[in-house]
C-alpha cells in the first residue's frame, strides 16, 4: 500500500501512495555515532494512518544498522520516542 523509500543522498525517507508523495522525515547524521531527526510531515489528508510512526521507525531501523544513537528535535518524533520504550537504546537524550 505505501511504498517508503530511503534518499540517504537528500538524508530523508519519503512516503508515496501511487506514486504520489505523501510524506516525510528528514535526519541528519552529525558525527559518527549520532543521527538527529529534524522534521516530519505527513499530508492532512493521511493523518490517522501511522504514516509518521512508520517514518519514525523507518530512521530507527537505519540508525540500528549504522550504529547511530538519535536526537529528535521534531516535536512529532520526539513525542513517539517518548512514548516507545522499545527506542530508548537508540534515544540520546
Amino acid at each position: 500500500m505505501f511504498d517508503y523509500r530511503l534518499e540517504e543522498d537528500a538524508s530523508r525517507f519519503a512516503v508515496f501512495y501511487e506514486n504520489e508523495e505523501i510524506g516525510e522525515i528528514s535526519f541528519v547524521k552529525t558525527g559518527e555515532h549520532l543521527l538527529i531527526i529534524d522534521h516530519t510531515y505527513v499530508d492532512a489528508k493521511w493523518k490517522g494512518h501511522a504514516i509518521g510512526n512508520a517514518l519514525v521507525q523507518k530512521v530507527v531501523d537505519f540508525a540500528v544498522a549504522d550504529n547511530r544513537k538519535i536526537i529528535p528535535l521534531c516535536p512529532f518524533a520526539k513525542k513517539v520516542f517518548d512514548r516507545t520504550p522499545e527506542y530508548e537504546a537508540v534515544y540520546s537524550k
